[in-house]
């Protein structure tokens, strides 16, 4: 009867729906042309204990895998319309955030940097991303649906000078789609599925006897 249980047990685990812990930007809306999104990953642990850190360019460097954070990557862009180049875009990443380089020593600029999260079990995180290089900085405050961001550029992109007139409102939540070509099934399926094979298996056993 063992290796039935076991078949048993394993069915339920493939059925139960997978631990979900990215928070995704999704932006609604903007004054000033500019384009904002990203995303930060925890670990499942992080996600069902809670959050609580604050790491800046001073504190670093960090043990991110300790504080629970896994991946993060932010991304502004807004037209460079008056020279005609390319668009000015800042994009940090988790393995940007390093402590703060000496003068010349940065390739590319030294960055300053701050990263304040903050959850209850199983929430989505509360907090503040800034992100400033010699040229551009970018500045998040997460707050779910009154998710603010903005992105200022010495550069000479239209509305994003320094005067900080190019901002975003969006929504910072949770991303529950699935991972391309995987089906999750809902949980009272997934216990239909199980039972069914229990089932049948146990039907296949009382004939074999």
């Amino acid at each position: 009867m063992k290796p039935l249980l076991m078949m048993f047990l394993a069915v339920l685990v493939v059925a139960a729906p997978a631990s979900a812990a990215t928070f995704t930007l999704t932006q609604i809306s903007s004054v000033g042309a500019v384009t904002m999104s990203g995303s930060i990953r925890i670990s499942d642990a992080a996600y069902a204990s809670g959050l609580a850190l604050s790491q800046t360019h001073v504190t670093a460097p960090v043990d991110w895998s300790a504080q629970g954070i896994e991946a993060l990557a932010f991304s502004a862009s807004a037209p460079d319309v008056v020279s005609g180049r390319p668009p000015r875009t800042l994009a940090p990443q988790l393995a940007d955030l390093v402590p703060l380089a000496e003068p010349g020593r940065g390739v590319p600029f030294p960055a300053y940097w701050s990263l304040v999260l903050t959850s209850a079990p199983g929430a989505t995180p509360t907090g503040s991303f800034r992100y400033v290089t010699t040229e551009s900085d970018m500045y998040l405050t997460f707050n779910g649906a009154a998710t603010t961001g903005g992105f200022n550029t010495d550069a000479p992109v239209v509305d994003c000078r320094v005067n900080g007139v190019c901002r975003i409102a969006g929504v910072f939540a949770l991303d529950q789609t699935p991972a391309p070509g995987t089906t999750v099934p809902e949980p009272v399926s997934g216990v239909l599925l199980a039972a069914g094979v229990l089932a049948y298996v146990t039907r296949r056993r009382l004939i074999a006897e």
